[in-house]
């Protein structure tokens, strides 16, 4: 405990967030939709594809903060979009100033995509490239699609094992497929699905 405790001090120095749009407990509300994005993408995204717990993507709803639902009714701008994903893929939204931030997660085939709303919300590249911008290693995609791939580690504790991650940004490509960042994982090690 006592390695944790500079960790557990600056945490407790940080100003509360608003109970009303974190995506865990804890967490610093999002203050913009880019930024309500870039919170789905570790909290949530990240967190799912390398098997560590996401709430309301691979475990329980009420673990998530306050500003994380179950939608209860799908926009028409996102209709086009949600008849194209299986019927096993788990869904949870996010609020921020101005809209939602939603978060697909298929865990047959370790995929998460995010998508804001409105879909023409401005900064959502950006906040990709925010997050990828130290630890990712650029690739090029299949067709030519500029990517971020990024190796992480297994816990053996929560039964997480190592892989590679790629995830990219894709401008929107008609009313079936907004602008979204998409994160899967490539490879795993150890014991396979």
């Amino acid at each position: 405990m006592k390695r944790f405790a500079p960790l557990l001090a600056l945490l407790a120095a940080l100003p509360a967030a608003p109970a009303d749009a974190q995506m865990a407990p804890g967490l610093r509300a999002p203050t913009s939709i880019a930024e309500g994005a870039g919170d789905a993408f570790l909290e949530g995204c990240y967190f799912a594809t390398t098997g560590r717990p996401s709430a309301g993507l691979n475990v329980d709803i009420s673990l998530a903060g306050a500003g994380v639902h179950a939608p209860d009714r799908i926009p028409d701008e996102l209709r086009p979009l949600i008849d194209t994903l299986a019927d096993h893929v788990g869904v949870i939204t996010l609020d921020a100033p101005g809209g939602k931030i939603w978060i697909f997660f298929d865990p047959e085939v370790d995929r998460c995509m995010i998508v804001p709303q409105p879909v023409t919300a401005e900064g959502i590249e950006g906040a990709l490239q925010s997050m990828v911008q130290r630890d990712w290693r650029p690739v090029t995609r299949e067709g030519g699609g500029a990517a971020f791939e990024q190796d992480f580690e297994g816990n053996a504790m929560i039964g997480a094992r190592a892989g590679t991650l790629r995830a990219w940004y894709q401008p929107a490509q008609g009313p079936a497929s907004p602008q979204m960042i998409v994160v899967e994982r490539l490879r795993q090690s150890g014991n396979g699905k």
